[in-house]
């Protein structure tokens, strides 16, 4: 299923750093970066609000106006907040509507499995697709039927049916569910004398930096490699 997508208006910023970026986001602004296809990296601003409803249709396109021109950019990277529920930078790649690019598309997997009714339980493995298509013809989500899975069956990649002009880079074997019943935990045993512990020891760990705006992330590094290539 593809949804229409809505031009946003972006400006261009003419500051960058962190102290900048911080309190850009403080205004419900986020910054981000255009780059690819050679041409020089443009940093710019947009309403959080907007990028933010996007993402939640599974939009993997994005139409900026910006100094006076409209164009289609991917999507490449949004980073999160260290609570993963705010965006904080936005990465997107220049690309051309005729050119096939790489995305990952959420899985949903729809019916009710004939094995439900003998206690079976459907658990889904993965939830997203690595796929191939043009530009122009990314898919903001595929589904895949449970219906005829039966009590130990299994839905695997090479079952799943994608739209025309769309090509899945996961294994064909790879799996995506499975109905199986699931064992009831035995009920614990009654305890009659308190065993002392040892107290338990948390390590802290390192909370992730706030990324450095304008700097390449991993996912440009390997855009510049392709181009060079």
């Amino acid at each position: 299923m593809k949804q229409e997508t809505r031009t946003l208006k972006a400006t261009r910023r003419n500051t960058v750093g962190t102290r900048v970026c911080r309190s850009l986001r403080s205004q419900g602004q986020l910054p981000g970066i255009i780059y690819g296809h050679g041409k020089e990296t443009i940093p710019f601003v947009i309403e959080r609000h907007n990028l933010e409803v996007e993402l939640q249709h599974g939009h993997r396109l994005l139409s900026l106006a910006l100094e006076g021109t409209e164009e289609s950019y991917l999507i490449k990277e949004v980073q999160y907040d260290h609570l993963g529920i705010k965006p904080v930078h936005l990465d997107l790649a220049r690309v051309r509507l005729d050119e096939k690019v790489e995305v990952s598309v959420p899985l949903f997997l729809r019916g009710t499995p004939k094995g439900a009714s003998e206690g079976g339980v459907l658990t889904q493995v993965l939830n997203a697709l690595k796929v191939e298509c043009l530009a122009s013809n990314i898919p903001d989500e595929i589904r895949g039927s449970v219906t005829e899975l039966n009590v130990g069956d299994e839905l695997i990649v090479s079952q799943i049916v994608v739209p025309e002009g769309v090509r899945i880079l996961n294994k064909p074997d790879d799996l995506v569910a499975i109905l199986r019943i699931v064992a009831e935990e035995a009920p614990p045993t009654e305890v009659t004398e308190a065993v002392p512990t040892e107290p338990e020891v948390i390590a802290k760990g390192k909370v992730e930096e706030e990324p450095i705006d304008g700097e390449p992330t991993k996912e440009k590094e390997k855009d510049k490699e392709k181009e060079k290539a």
